[in-house]
């Protein structure tokens, strides 16, 4: 895999947080699989290719029941989360459990759940330093609401969605997300991250690999090529959310949520 080194340059995060991103805000494009790092010689990023059989995966990503939000800017996002989600009393989810994402689309969700291993692989062949780190904090969370043999809790599928800056939140401290791509027949849709002025476009089936709680990033406006069922940009997020370490053995969390809803009864 090819070495690329870049400089950090400073940006007022100001300027960017929460507007839309724009290949003009970079003004190197990469289009090819590398590694970044910066003047401290620390990794900032892998551009990675996955070596699996996609196809399936992306005719089952076709039929999912998307939910549309509309995110800080007016910007309008389709997504689904899967694999598991903490608790959240304030908004009426008690316990830790499963996301939806398993009873309405189990085969999907048995698909991405069946990359995840494949995924954690090449996170170590990699990024083996971090990826030890990833998986010594990993030890704390319970079994059941780890996806199998992989390093991660949790996902979010992106249907064609341009995204506004952001750093991401919630996840463990110091470690990568995995960001699968399945694309076909879309122009555009560039992962701008202005802080290393650097732009990507990633290929159908490539993963990278990034710290997004550390690292600014946005994707720029997409557009249909061909105006048919063929035209799509997919983006698969992998990470480990930090809340699942309070989540206790699911009976528990059941017991724990019954406890608490008496309580709220007296």
């Amino acid at each position: 895999m090819k070495i690329k080194n870049i400089r950090r340059k400073e940006i007022n995060y100001k300027n960017y947080v929460k507007r839309r991103a724009s290949t003009d805000d970079c003004l190197n494009a990469v289009t090819e699989p590398c590694k970044i790092f910066d003047e401290k010689g620390e990794l900032v990023c892998i551009y990675g290719m996955l070596n699996s059989d996609t196809t399936e995966l992306v005719e089952e990503l076709k039929n999912v029941n998307y939910q549309t939000t509309t995110r800080t800017g007016g910007l309008l996002t389709t997504s689904r989360i899967f694999g598991f989600q903490p608790r959240l009393e304030r908004r009426q989810r008690s316990f830790c459990n499963q996301t939806s994402m398993n009873k309405e689309h189990p085969k999907t969700e048995a698909i991405l759940r069946g990359l995840a291993s494949s995924i954690s692989e090449q996170y170590f062949a990699q990024a083996p330093d971090i990826y030890e780190n990833h998986k010594e904090m990993f030890s704390e969370v319970l079994e059941e609401w780890k996806i199998q043999d992989s390093l991660f809790t949790s996902g979010i599928i992106n249907k064609n969605n341009p995204l506004n800056y952001h750093f991401d939140s919630g996840n463990f401290q110091n470690v990568l997300s995995c960001m699968l791509v399945l694309r076909k027949n879309m122009e555009g849709g560039w992962l701008c991250v202005p802080e290393i002025d650097t732009r990507f476009l990633l290929k159908n089936n490539s993963l990278f690999m990034f710290d997004g709680q550390k690292l600014l990033h946005g994707v720029s406006p997409m557009s249909e090529i061909a105006t048919d069922e063929d035209a799509y940009r997919f983006s698969i997020v992998y990470y480990s959310l930090k809340g699942m370490w309070k989540c206790l053995t699911l009976t528990e969390e059941l017991l724990r949520s019954r406890k608490l809803e008496l309580e709220k009864l007296k």
